[in-house]
């Protein structure tokens, strides 16, 4: 796996071979480890957001948008 990581930091990587990798991820928990991460870091994002609110309500409008949308994406 680790060949084939290295071939996707290169660019050379094939259809086949990412379908494999992402297999792989699958079955070792690494999607869900990732997408749990993500919770957890955008929990601690929304919470700074909350105290910016108060100072600047436009900038932690668009950083509560943007943070949601992230989440949102199916990638």
């Amino acid at each position: 796996m680790f060949t084939l990581a290295m071939r996707v930091r290169e660019g050379s990587i094939t259809d086949e071979e990412i379908r494999a990798l992402v297999s792989f991820t699958l079955q070792q928990g690494g999607i869900a480890y990732a997408e749990q991460a993500m919770t957890d870091y955008a929990s601690r994002a929304m919470q700074e957001i909350s105290e910016l609110a108060g100072r600047s309500p436009l900038i932690a409008e668009s950083l509560s948008r943007y943070t949601q949308f992230v989440l949102g994406r199916d990638v």
